[in-house]
């Protein structure tokens, strides 16, 4: 009881600093020195502080970390593992507030839950607490009767106490050695977990078409109906590919809040034989979706890729953009988007790989381009190189939106490393920039580099597929979290 009314009086003295001292650009990295911890989402709360979701690859106890963070230096506040049993791990992928009322705060996770020896795997939706409020550690899986495989990518949750989980299914090896295609999947929760789904389905083209989604992230919006008015929705972004073949492009699903009834499928494709859209987010004011991700070329590399779709579903354009030969950059692969203060640009952060000594270096890059994105010409980009992204994770960004707390800018979640070793096991990450992308003004402890990023506009044209839904069912199991230390170090060390 003594360490929780400590954590609720250090949280208290934070909220009252972070009113009163402005928090300027830090780079911060955290973990434990027996494990890998690879980062894969990010929320900020609206004092300020940020909420880090890991996974902990522990050789004899992998678990989920959520780990609170410093709105003034990024050092950790407190930080809580989540476990279900030895028998069975949790791998976690999407992290959301809770949207409960009062000072109680609560959150949602996602992902997977599978045997530690087994290959198949369930769908979870676990909702957990703070060290001072650890309760409500309910779960529910995904039950699929026809699939091998399910996870969860992505939460939504809006001001009305209603959250969306959305993910993905593959069935595997069926019989006669012949594969399902696989498809996604998506469910609307109200209040406590406790409560049955509103609605949860599955949504996938016919068998014969052999044609296999997947989802990356979804974002809530809405769609267009007749006479000019729109309802709201849940638009998912992933890619597709026919069975059998090389080449996969960029889709784009809208379903509707109420009723779960999936209202149009668009493709998004680049010009190039493969394309891949990770993050989508809303513009209310142009009614269209920006869609980021990444393409490739014959010549096998990634090039920045970003497109437009209306909320009727139209195809409006993209724009790949390749780093400056000078740059020496073979890949840039974005896998997060969020719209900027000033409502004109959206600001990307993913992955880039540099080419030194023959082999690739990856690092952590954000790049702010105009919300049109059509209109070529980026605001500008920079990789950061203290940072060691994970290929296997994910970076995540979130605009920092209340000046009275703390300076403006972004703050990034990555990879990084205790100490600043260049090997060793993976850290996670944060980065907190000023609004141009900043991490360090003198570039003198926390280094920065310029990318030069050359647009080439697309102009292919886009499909549309028949589809149809399934409902299906959840259950409900219990998961344990405890509170545990962790540590950190900044670049200024």
């Amino acid at each position: 009881m003594k360490n929780r009314f400590s954590l609720c009086v250090f949280t208290c003295l934070l909220t009252i600093l972070a009113e009163t001292l402005p928090a300027q650009p830090f780079q911060t990295d955290f973990g434990y020195p027996s494990s890998d911890e690879i980062a894969w989402d990010e929320i900020l709360e609206s004092t300020g502080i940020g909420v880090t979701l890991i996974n902990s690859e522990h050789s004899t106890n992998p678990s989920i970390r959520l780990t609170a963070h410093n709105p003034l230096d990024g050092r950790p506040i407190w930080s809580i593992r989540i476990v279900q049993s030895r028998e069975r791990r949790f791998e976690s992928r999407a992290l959301a507030n809770w949207p409960s009322k009062g000072p109680t705060k609560n959150f949602y996770v996602t992902g997977l839950d599978r045997a530690a020896i087994s290959t198949y795997s369930n769908a979870f939706l676990l909702q957990t607490g703070p060290p001072a409020n650890m309760a409500s550690r309910y779960f529910t899986k995904l039950k699929s009767e026809k699939s091998r495989l399910d996870w969860g990518v992505s939460l939504e949750e809006d001001d009305h106490h209603i959250t969306f989980v959305a993910g993905n299914s593959q069935p595997g090896i069926l019989r006669f050695l012949k594969t399902q295609p696989g498809y996604f999947w998506a469910a609307r929760f109200d209040g406590n977990l406790t409560n049955k789904p509103v609605w949860s389905y599955h949504y996938f083209v016919s068998d014969t078409a052999r044609l296999h989604f997947s989802i990356a992230e979804s974002c809530l919006g809405a769609y267009q109906i007749p006479r000019g008015l729109e309802n709201r929705g849940l638009a998912v972004v992933g890619h597709y590919y026919r069975q059998g073949e090389k080449n996969r492009h960029t889709f784009v699903s809208m379903i509707d809040f109420n009723s779960g009834k999936e209202i149009w499928r668009t493709t998004c494709p680049s010009d190039f034989p493969v394309d891949a859209g990770e993050s989508i987010v809303y513009d209310p004011i142009h009614k269209w979706y920006v869609i980021a991700g990444y393409a490739t070329g014959n010549d096998g590399r990634k090039r920045l890729y970003l497109c437009i779709v209306d909320n009727a579903g139209n195809f409006l354009g993209g724009n790949v953009f390749e780093a400056s030969p000078g740059n020496r950059i073979a890949d840039i692969h974005a896998r997060d988007l969020c719209i900027s203060r000033g409502k004109k640009s959206v600001v990307a952060t993913g992955y880039i790989a540099r080419e030194e000594s023959g082999i690739k270096v990856y690092k952590t890059f954000a790049a702010e381009l105009p919300l049109d994105i059509r209109m070529a010409t980026p605001l500008w980009a920079y990789y950061y190189e203290e940072s060691f992204p994970d290929l296997p994770g994910s970076e995540a960004i979130r605009e920092i939106a209340s000046p009275d707390n703390f300076s403006p800018g972004y703050l990034i979640t990555t990879g990084g490393r205790l100490g600043r070793q260049t090997t060793g096991n993976s850290d996670a990450q944060i980065l907190k920039t000023d609004p141009s992308g900043t991490i360090d003004p003198l570039r003198e402890k926390c280094g920065m580099k310029e990318i030069k990023l050359d647009p080439q506009i697309q102009q292919t044209q886009a499909r549309r597929f028949k589809f149809t839904q399934k409902r299906i069912g959840w259950i409900t199991g219990r998961a344990y979290v405890e509170e545990v230390s962790i540590e950190s170090t900044s670049c200024e060390e």
